[in-house]
């Protein structure tokens, strides 16, 4: 049996995206709103309203959705990941390796996570704790620009 209030929220979310593309970000947060409220634990629906809020740079609302998908989903890499380059622009290191060390932990091959923790763990001073992850990204593709730089500027 079909899900009516999915397919709905899947059409207004549709709908929300078209609408964040063209410019008309008003009507991109009433669609995904309408789409959340016809599948209300739907981390995807609710993470394109943190995305909206993110590209808007409304960093505040932004972590508050992300965090809304996360409680839905524990597991909603997407979120996490997100969420863990929020942080880290605003400084919040430490919490942002938590979240990418949650992305990790569901994918332990997702290079962006394991790199992004690499860099956080040296801006955190924490060099030789950085050095794994740096090891474990060239492991999964060796062919990672910024990780050979990252490298080289290390030693």
């Amino acid at each position: 049996m079909v899900d009516r209030n999915l397919t709905y929220a899947q059409r207004f979310c549709d709908a929300a995206l078209e609408f964040f593309d063209q410019g008309q970000f008003a009507k991109a947060l009433e669609h995904i709103k309408k789409a959340i409220d016809k599948a209300p634990n739907n981390p995807d629906f609710l993470s394109t309203r943190a995305v909206f809020y993110h590209k808007m740079n409304d960093l505040h609302q932004a972590m508050i959705h992300y965090r809304e998908a996360i409680q839905a989903a524990p597991m909603h890499a997407f979120s996490h990941f997100n969420l863990g380059l929020i942080l880290m622009k605003l400084g919040k290191t430490a919490e942002a390796v938590r979240e990418w060390e949650a992305v990790i932990r569901g994918n332990p091959n997702d290079v962006d996570a394991t790199f992004n923790i690499a860099v956080a763990m040296v801006q955190l001073g924490r060099r030789k704790e950085a050095l794994p992850f740096f090891d474990r990204v060239l492991k999964l593709r060796p062919d990672h620009i910024q990780t050979h730089q990252n490298l080289g500027i290390y030693f």
